[in-house]
């Protein structure tokens, strides 16, 4: 079913602190059993359907306390010499007016292993705060997995207070991130929650965006899946050829990395398509269970190298009766991730 012109938009994420992938050596990817073509009849029939919604409670929990603080003595950053390798996470929420900021890490690799790093500095200070542990956190191939700051600040060796961050020094008043990856494979989003009032938001700034217009491949990482009714995920796609285009998108549980299936769709020049997120779980025959929170979509162009078309995910906050951009995700520069030198 074609909608009138307007920009694309695809997958919505959550922000329940309890989401995370286990970290271990397997791949996760398993070629997909069968791929369906899905016409623009059976889509508008999909479209058609009237589902009613249901209401969840999101968790918004995290480690009340780190670990003894083992902090090397907080050094000076400046930046290296060499090309840009390592991106900036920020702003960070500890808590203030209820908000906490969760970070999401994506390989977009299918079929290389993939480590990130996330160093903690001060504001305005520049100053590091406790250990380095550069790539400590473990993402299987086409997985993405979050941690919330409180998680990154233990990751740190740094003791988390009852206010959910560590002490600042140095005059400091805020934190950053400093974001490493050991393979060019990585892109990472900054996100919002607030467990009062149920609102969230992506705060990711980029120095660089994931593309997905001019590359072979497009990406919308941590869509809502079912599992989240009441942030339901709708998702745009839209054909930037002036000849209709045969797109695959593959359909990834975003915690473990595993495919579910992918479907071919074919859409009109110049056509903006739009589909909730359940229209590709029905797809594929996936019925997420209630703790597969997030998919990972990946479309691919066959009928062309180069995608050439823009895909963007919004999310509807039913409780706050508002939407939700969630597209925006950040790539980590050059080959090698390098953090900022030190003094």
């Amino acid at each position: 079913m074609r909608y009138s012109l307007l920009g694309a938009v695809f997958f919505a994420v959550l922000i329940s602190g309890a989401l995370f992938a286990s970290a271990d050596d397997s791949t996760g990817t398993n070629a997909p059993t069968e791929i369906r073509t899905i016409s623009e009849q059976e889509m508008a029939k999909f479209l058609a359907k009237d589902g009613a919604l249901e209401t969840v409670v999101l968790s918004n929990q995290y480690a009340a306390a780190g670990q003894n603080s083992r902090s090397q003595s907080p050094s000076l950053e400046r930046q290296s010499t060499t090309t840009l390798t390592y991106a900036l996470a920020a702003p960070i929420y500890t808590g203030q007016n209820n908000n906490d900021t969760y970070i999401r890490f994506f390989n977009t690799s299918a079929t290389q292993n993939n480590n990130f790093g996330a160093v903690v500095y001060g504001s305005p200070s520049g100053r590091q705060y406790g250990q380095g542990y550069a790539y400590s956190f473990f993402v299987r191939p086409l997985a993405s997995v979050q941690y919330s700051i409180q998680d990154i600040f233990q990751n740190a060796r740094l003791t988390v207070g009852a206010n959910g961050a560590p002490t600042l020094m140095y005059g400091d008043t805020s934190w950053y991130l400093i974001i490493s990856t050991s393979f060019p494979t990585g892109a990472f989003q900054n996100v919002i929650y607030n467990g009062s009032t149920g609102f969230y938001e992506n705060a990711s700034l980029c120095l660089n965006y994931l593309p997905n217009i001019s590359t072979s491949r497009g990406f919308l990482m941590n869509v809502h899946t079912s599992a989240l009714p009441a942030y339901p995920a709708q998702i745009y796609f839209y054909n930037l050829q002036n000849s209709s285009a045969l797109y695959q998108v593959t359909v990834v549980d975003a915690a473990t990395g595993n495919t579910m299936g992918a479907v071919n769709i074919t859409v009109a020049a110049n056509a903006l398509y739009s589909v909730p997120e359940t229209f590709f779980e029905q797809s594929v025959g996936w019925t997420p269970t209630s703790t597969q929170y997030h998919t990972n979509l990946i479309f691919q162009n066959l009928t062309q190298s180069t995608f050439n078309a823009k895909v963007e995910q919004f999310i509807f906050n039913q409780q706050l009766s508002a939407y939700i951009n969630m597209t925006t995700a950040c790539t980590i520069p050059s080959s090698v991730g390098v953090q900022p030198t030190s003094p």
